[in-house]
């Protein structure tokens, strides 16, 4: 995700290396340590086993049309011709969403996730420029 989103801020084409059809959840790093630490923090403390799992399932090719709308970015796409093979890594979202819920924890939208983390690359001099 963030490659993309470095790549869209400086105006380069998103590439992406996979031929394969790859579908994936995004979860955002502080919604994930906040459910860690709450679990850490909680006296009852339930097993720390669970598999994240994002609110959407996304194939690649959705994240980067996501990628372009939420930048208002339209920046070529690079990527192997397809082959008729399948990599999928979705996690298990209700248990995941179940424990959100129990420690009060708001799940963050891609759209959100994307926001946050074009803005912590832009802090970051030359980030926003076109190569």
């Amino acid at each position: 995700l963030s490659s993309a989103i470095d790549s869209a801020l400086k105006g380069r084409p998103i590439r992406i290396r996979t031929p394969r059809r790859t579908l994936r959840s995004y979860v955002a790093v502080d919604e994930l340590l906040s459910l860690v630490l709450s679990m850490l923090l909680d006296p009852q403390r339930p097993s720390l086993v669970f598999d994240s799992a994002g609110e959407d399932e996304l194939e690649i090719d959705d994240l980067v049309n996501a990628v372009r709308l939420h930048l208002q970015r339209q920046v070529p796409c690079e990527r192997p011709p397809r082959v008729d093979e399948e990599d999928r890594y979705l996690g298990a979202r209700a248990p995941y969403a179940e424990l959100l819920r129990h420690y009060h924890i708001e799940s963050t939208s891609l759209r959100e996730q994307i926001l946050r983390t074009a803005h912590y690359i832009g802090q970051f001099p030359g980030a926003d420029q076109p190569a």
